[in-house]
């Protein structure tokens, strides 16, 4: 899929083996079986697993150093990077940032279907669509998230959680305040 990062998997059908079942008729005499006769033969092929992968290589990732976001007075703007590639963005919100990790409770998947990894956030899908690119700073100034995508679900209203490897690494991001920027 070219309008997805290449870093980017999503599994689009589960696989399935395929059976092979047969159904006879079956005569018993006197608790004996004394006859036996093959009336069906079912085939079920089987299923392959689809595995959609991106294709483009021009969407930043988080090693991509930003020299500059320029914001506008319609709130839309643009983030330089060091090797002078563009970006535009939209608009940009503050949001409640939290970090997440796998473990427990929370499984490896997200709710697109794609593999957590650094650059994947969970957004209340109301508010950020799923799909959505996003470039994420903490407004203290000590943090910055860079370039992700909404992949996952999980949180409510005006609150952004970004997937970090560690549970350390999630208790020092603790809870701070962030600007999200929505990428074109």
């Amino acid at each position: 899929n070219n309008s997805k990062p290449a870093w980017e998997e999503t599994v689009i059908q589960e696989g399935s083996d395929g059976t092979y079942t047969e159904v006879y008729e079956v005569i018993y005499q006197d608790g004996e079986e004394t006859a036996r006769q093959l009336i069906d033969a079912v085939t079920t092929a089987p299923l392959p697993t689809i595995i959609e992968k991106g294709t483009m290589e021009n969407f930043a990732n988080n090693g991509d150093a930003v020299a500059a976001i320029n914001t506008g007075s319609d709130g839309t703007g643009t983030i330089t990077l060091d090797n002078g590639e563009t970006l535009t963005f939209s608009s940009a919100r503050t949001m409640r940032g939290t970090a997440y990790t796998t473990g427990g409770s929370v499984g490896t998947r997200t709710a697109s279907g794609t593999t957590v990894h650094v650059g994947v956030v969970a957004v209340d899908k109301n508010v950020i669509p799923l799909g959505t690119k996003v470039y994420v700073v903490s407004n203290d100034g000590k943090y910055d998230y860079g370039f992700a995508v909404a992949e996952d679900t999980g949180v409510k209203g005006n609150s952004i959680d970004l997937y970090m490897d560690t549970n350390s690494e999630c208790i020092q991001f603790g809870v701070r305040e962030c600007t999200v920027y929505i990428l074109d």
